[in-house]
Order: structure tokens, then C-alpha cells, then sequence
């Protein structure tokens, strides 16, 4: 479990401790921008991280060099364990879609909650016309009358009667 034993490494409080085997692989889980991305609910931390952190030139950075990096940064701003944000993956459609291609420099979760927001916002109609989107339509369920059956009417529907003599 490579998420679980990062866990253990970043927030065990020791900044000599060795990086686990397991993280060092190639293909590990723990992603440069995955390790960056986990402080969004951190403002200090995550600004330092998008100011300094949050181009190119991360993906440079050696693997190990990176983890101890992020580990000296949980221990200098104080960040608990529970606290460290993963974030979910989104959902493509045709608005994200669009607002990645007007906004290429916002990053794939900005766009996700900036097009959260315009569908549940009140003014989404106009928003989705300047777009020239169609305006998603909310499915209403019809209901089903249910017709009354005797007992009777149910069991010769619904079963084979048969006489046992």
C-alpha cells in the first residue's frame, strides 16, 4: 500500500528518516503534482507550493529529493495528518471542455469547481447561452397509477390454477 506507507513517511515527524523503497519506484503512485496537489486545503503551504513549486521545472526534481522536500514543508507549517486534502477526480463534459479551452492556465480542479459552480448557479441559463451550450434539461419522472386488483383477479393473472383431484 504505496499511499499508506507515504502517509506514514510525511507526517511521522522525523526529517532524517529515510524514504521508503516502495515510493522510490518507477510508476509509484505518489506523482509529482499528486504531492503538491494535497495541500489545496492548506492556504500558506499550498501558496508557497504553487509560487515556487507549481511549473515544469518540477518534474526535474528527483523523486527523493521532492518526498523530502514535502516533508521538511509538512514539519516547518505544521500540517497534520488529517488535514491533507485529496482531491476527487473530475468529470469531463462538453463545459469543461470549454472552460479548459478559454482558461489554459487554470488547473484541471479550478475548472471542475468553476464549472460546479455555473451549473448550480442561478444566472446558468445566460451563462450557458454565452457559451452556446444547450442548457442541460432536468428529467422529470412520471408517475405510474397503480391500478387496483382484487386478490382474486391477482392470483388467476399471475399463477396457473390447477385442479387437484
Amino acid at each position: 500500500m504505496p499511499w499508506k506507507v507515504l502517509n506514514n513517511f510525511l507526517y511521522d515527524g522525523n526529517k532524517k528518516s529515510p524514504v521508503p523503497a516502495i515510493l522510490l519506484k518507477s510508476g509509484a503512485p505518489p506523482t509529482h503534482i499528486g504531492l503538491i496537489t494535497q495541500f489545496i486545503n492548506n492556504g500558506p503551504l499550498n501558496f508557497y507550493l504553487n509560487k515556487y513549486m507549481n511549473n515544469f521545472g518540477l518534474f526535474r526534481i528527483n523523486k527523493e529529493e521532492l518526498l523530502l522536500f514535502i516533508k521538511k514543508c509538512i514539519i516547518d507549517y505544521k500540517i497534520k495528518k488529517y488535514s491533507a486534502f485529496y482531491s476527487k477526480r473530475h468529470s469531463k463534459d462538453k463545459l469543461f471542455d470549454i472552460l479548459r479551452d478559454k482558461f489554459p492556465s487554470y488547473k484541471n480542479n479550478d475548472i471542475a469547481l468553476l464549472a460546479d459552480l455555473i451549473s448550480k448557479s442561478p444566472e446558468r441559463t445566460k451563462i450557458f447561452e454565452s457559451l452556446g451550450l444547450d442548457i442541460p434539461k432536468v428529467k422529470k419522472g412520471k408517475k405510474k397509477k397503480l391500478k387496483k386488483i382484487s386478490q382474486k383477479a391477482f392470483i388467476v393473472e399471475n399463477f396457473v390454477i390447477m385442479d387437484a383431484r
